[in-house]
């Protein structure tokens, strides 16, 4: 059997053997497209995965891996639309094992190797559910400044890389300084660290090389702190954690309001107390926040 990087479909034989460590897209007809770390699909010949049809744009979307057994797929603005399990997407949405993907009228089943199969997910997810967990830590809202602008002016592919990029610049920081990215979200990032001896310093490393990042990267970005309470678990067939609790939608209120404030940094009460030692903090104003009772005061890094 070939790869179906040529055209689509192909005659199918068995897959298993076709994709040995790594992932790939299995058609209706049981032709493969190995995933590699970058997969663009779309109706022009330029593509891995070339579909032709009037229903599908020339650039359609694109799949690539940020981590082992993770792959990220994203619509690069089509006209008819990606579908993911049967609901169409309109941001970058993580890929599990046998999700259905469908590009009209093409239809792929996303598979990753014998070492991540679907039945080790669910149990994971399984175990991960009965053992939901209440703890205290530092959650952190990452986001791009103008992203709709950016859209509109750059090419879809080119958008979707640099993006790409910069999470991966972001996520790089996160774990090396003992946070864990919980979810992407588009435009952005969601990052926890649980409390543990000695976090605070790994917080304010984490906050300086953010500030470095901001001013060398081409991607403009903004970034809410907050220190609270979360609730953890998991769904099964899921990998990611499921974070819910009060604090955790107080840090995503915060930044709309650094959003509308125009702040790069904005931090808490509760994240001032901890940055104190390592940062000069300023007063950033007080605003009341949806959903949350009274006045609330903010900070800024200097």
């Amino acid at each position: 059997m070939q790869d179906s990087g040529q055209g689509y479909p192909g005659v199918g034989q068995d897959y298993r053997a076709e994709a040995p460590g790594e992932a790939w897209l299995l058609s209706e007809s049981n032709t493969v497209t190995r995933l590699g770390l970058t997969c663009s699909i779309g109706r022009s010949n330029e593509n891995t995965l070339v579909l032709p049809g009037d229903r599908v744009s020339r650039k359609h979307a694109l799949i690539q891996q940020l981590g082992p057994n993770e792959y990220w797929l994203s619509d690069l603005g089509s006209s008819n639309g990606t579908w993911v399990n049967g609901s169409r997407i309109s941001q970058p949405v993580r890929l599990h094992g046998n999700d259905m993907i469908s590009i009209m009228p093409y239809q792929f089943t996303f598979r990753l190797p014998e070492d991540a199969t679907e039945d080790t997910q669910m149990m994971t997810g399984e175990r991960t559910q009965q053992s939901v967990q209440i703890f205290d830590g530092v959650f952190l809202v990452g986001d791009i400044i103008g992203h709709s602008q950016m859209s509109e002016r750059m090419a879809p592919t080119e958008l979707s890389c640099m993006i790409t990029g910069w999470l991966a610049k972001c996520r790089e920081i996160t774990e090396r300084n003992g946070g864990k990215i919980n979810k992407f979200l588009g435009d952005g990032f969601f990052a926890v660290w649980r409390k543990t001896p000695g976090y605070e310093q790994r917080i304010a490393s984490t906050l300086q090389a953010l500030r470095t990042l901001q001013q060398d990267s081409a991607v403009p970005f903004r970034v809410a702190m907050h220190v609270g309470t979360a609730a953890s678990g998991s769904t099964p067939g899921r990998v990611e954690e499921n974070l819910v609790g009060a604090d955790v939608n107080f840090v995503f209120r915060m930044e709309k309001i650094a959003a509308g404030w125009t702040i790069p940094f904005l931090v808490s009460t509760k994240a001032a107390e901890l940055l104190k030692p390592h940062f000069t903090l300023v007063p950033a104003g007080s605003q009341s926040v949806q959903g949350f009772s009274g006045e609330h005061a903010f900070f800024t890094i200097s």
